[in-house]
């Protein structure tokens, strides 16, 4: 049969809340697999080098509920194979033409098993410090593997530690799922959508900040939150709060203005959904959003943690209804470039098949 060379992607644990790395693994997966391709999804439970292991607890959680190893919020190809693995061994990982890892430290347990997992490719979609020492995320863009990076700014990083710059693989956005329903003209000119997150990268506690400054003088401002996680404590009655949104483009076509306030990021891709669906875009300049955020073209940049900054921009498209739909026409047709056919035909190179 044509296609049938069998590639595995190796994962770092069993993602029960939606994550941006491995949807993206996933996306690949289900892409490669619609064409003919061999799939097996492996969820890696112990990860030798880094802290952190699951709790005994929330592993057989994992194994009863989940046995066939398919988390509930993404939908797979039925040809895609998923296994749970205690450790990535050359006994649990099946020998493959491809093996393609994520996550620093997967990477170092990769580059151990034999020559028959195939060619092994470390797809980098972070700058991944927070999960170790930098000294082992520098070592790990060293191992004997082909390495890909998913921004310019991690190329950057990359090269500066090997000398050797990486396969840059912009991430795509499902234009069947994330599109433009409300005409940018037609929403409420007063509206922002935000991710709420507990985590400290993602910048939430500055954002909450800036929209509350704003509301003291846009009083007609509304906020729509979002989360994987349990709504936050304290809001007031103009900012909504939807837990695990089951309909997310239609939550960013609900609104006139994305706003993020990340201070790091790989290649958010909350933002870039948000252009496709039609909103204008306030984000901070890191290297995780400069792939689609061309400040006053695409969107209006702001520095991390600078709560006057967001302010200042946030009110800006607030108060002009004319610049903040020209803005979001122009971050839409951008981010148009950003295709699944491009990124599938440009891995299948990386991937020599």
């Amino acid at each position: 049969m044509i296609n049938m060379k069998k590639i595995n992607f190796i994962l770092p644990s069993f993602p029960l809340r939606p994550g941006g790395g491995h949807k993206i693994m996933y996306e690949y997966a289900n892409r490669l697999a619609k064409e003919g391709y061999d799939i097996c999804i492996y969820h890696v439970f112990t990860i030798l080098n880094v802290k952190y292991k699951l709790h005994w607890l929330k592993r057989i959680y994992i194994h009863l509920f989940y046995p066939k190893s398919v988390p509930a919020w993404f939908s797979f190809e039925k040809n895609v194979k998923c296994q749970h693995v205690e450790l990535l061994t050359d006994e649990n990982i099946r020998d493959a033409d491809i093996s393609v890892s994520t996550m620093w430290a997967t990477a170092v347990d990769m580059s151990k098993l034999s020559k028959n997992k195939g060619l092994k490719i470390n797809l980098i979609q972070d700058y991944e410090t927070w999960l170790g020492t930098e000294q082992q995320v520098h070592d790990s863009y060293k191992l004997p593997m082909k390495h890909v990076v998913i921004s310019d700014y991690l190329a950057d990083i990359v090269e500066n530690v090997t000398s050797k710059r990486p396969e840059v693989l912009y991430n795509a956005i499902d234009k069947t799922a994330f599109y433009i329903k409300k005409n940018i003209e037609d929403r409420n000119p007063y509206s922002v959508a935000m991710l709420y997150s507990t985590e400290e990268r993602k910048g939430t506690e500055f954002g909450m900040a800036a929209l509350r400054e704003c509301k003291k003088t846009v009083p007609e401002l509304s906020v729509e939150l979002f989360g994987v996680y349990p709504k936050p404590k304290g809001l007031e009655d103009w900012i909504h709060y939807t837990q695990k949104p089951n309909d997310l483009m239609g939550l960013y076509n609900s609104v006139a203005i994305y706003f993020t306030p990340s201070n790091k990021e790989g290649w958010a891709l909350p933002p870039a959904e948000a252009l496709s669906c039609g909103c204008a875009l306030v984000c901070t300049n890191i290297g995780g959003h400069e792939a689609y955020a061309k400040n006053e073209e695409t969107a209006l940049m702001v520095e991390p943690r600078n709560v006057e900054d967001m302010v200042g921009k946030l009110s800006r498209l607030l108060r002009d209804n004319d610049y903040r739909k020209s803005l979001a026409r122009r971050g839409n047709l951008y981010v148009q470039n950003f295709t699944w056919e491009i990124a599938v035909n440009k891995m299948k190179n990386i991937m020599n098949i």
